[in-house]
């Protein structure tokens, strides 16, 4: 009984940081015997444990342990704890790159939070909304829910959640277009965040890139300086070689075109994904039409053609707007069976009584 009172009280402490500080809710979780757990420890100590690894960017391989939590809050009306195994459960789907599975679960927590008044969850579910229509080149709905999940953070008062959301805004409207509005929202971030009396340089250095190729497109400032051997450095990940040299790319001029068309080879290997591919063919393209090599250019087309090929069955059964049409068509449904019931009992209970 006192080994179970004091599990429990650790498990409120966890949840109480794991928002602001997950490290520290993480060393009070592994302090735990989870083979000491009750059947009502278990699952709130499984949604704990997942929420705390996904916060300090532990890879998620396997669903078996917030399974446990939406067994036990995710299919009922649990309140948060219902909201966070659904929106969890995403993040797990998310973290495997099953995209359309992670929809799902994410439009539960958002329909939950939404219905609960919860502004905080609301934010954070439309937020991986945002992040989820983005990947799959929906700007529009992106932009939708962007703005969405900036207007709860701000509700909430989460600063740090809805600086990121206009961040993130900004850099749709810079893939949708929209550079003036893209420029407008960073260089005003930039400005507030450089002048505060503690700098988050995380933060800075999100927008910086953003910020830059958004100014070269309305031709704000020059960047004749910018020299692609001290951009590009060999001690970065994979994955941050690949979208430096993309960046590079894109605001690069003739004088490094030829510096670029190496880097672009050099980075090929390392694609991933199939949104790397797809980029760096693209790149490539790009890079070729700018040395004047239609050739080369020509084979890049022909190259990407094929691929688009290769892929179109595969989008079409992930189609995220496919997903979330589903799922409001099956709400829809039970929304009318729930009335339809209702109804039915009223009308039994009026004959009842006549």
């Amino acid at each position: 009984m006192a080994c179970t009172s004091e599990n429990g009280k650790s498990l409120k402490e966890a949840d109480s940081v794991i928002e602001e500080y997950p490290d520290s809710a993480m060393s009070i979780l592994m302090s735990i015997d989870r083979h000491s757990l009750n059947n009502r420890d278990l699952p709130y100590y499984a949604l704990l444990y997942t929420q705390a690894q996904v916060k300090t960017y532990i890879s998620l391989d396997s669903d078996s342990l917030i399974s446990i939590a939406f067994a036990k809050y995710g299919e009922n009306t649990r309140g948060d704890l219902g909201i966070r195994s659904n929106f969890y459960t995403g993040e797990v789907f998310f973290n495997q790159k099953k995209y359309h599975e992670a929809m799902r679960y994410y439009l539960k927590a958002y329909e939950e939070s939404k219905r609960l008044n919860n502004d905080y969850w609301h934010a954070k579910a439309a937020e991986r909304m945002t992040d989820l229509f983005f990947h799959f080149y929906h700007y529009d709905e992106a932009e939708k829910f962007a703005k969405e999940a900036a207007d709860y953070f701000n509700k909430s008062n989460r600063v740090v959640n809805h600086r990121y959301l206009l961040a993130l805004l900004s850099i749709i409207y810079l893939n949708n277009n929209k550079v003036d509005l893209s420029y407008s929202i960073l260089d005003s971030l930039y400005n507030l965040s450089v002048n505060e009396d503690r700098v988050d340089s995380t933060f800075v250095e999100y927008i910086e890139q953003p910020l830059l190729e958004s100014a070269v497109k309305l031709n704000k400032r020059e960047f004749v300086d910018i020299n692609p051997n001290e951009f590009f450095r060999e001690d970065m990940s994979e994955g941050d070689k690949i979208d430096a040299v993309m960046f590079l790319n894109s605001i690069s001029g003739s004088d490094n075109n030829q510096k670029i068309k190496v880097l672009l080879n050099e980075i090929s290997p390392l694609a991933t994904d199939n949104d790397d591919h797809t980029h760096i063919l693209y790149a490539k393209y790009e890079n070729a039409k700018a040395l004047n090599d239609l050739a080369l250019a020509i084979s890049y087309v022909d190259s990407l053609l094929d691929y688009q090929v290769l892929m179109t069955e595969k989008i079409i059964k992930e189609s995220i707007t496919g997903v979330q049409r589903d799922f409001y068509s099956d709400l829809s449904i039970q929304q009318k069976k729930k009335s339809s019931f209702l109804t039915y009992i009223i009308i039994v209970s009026v004959a009842t009584f006549i």
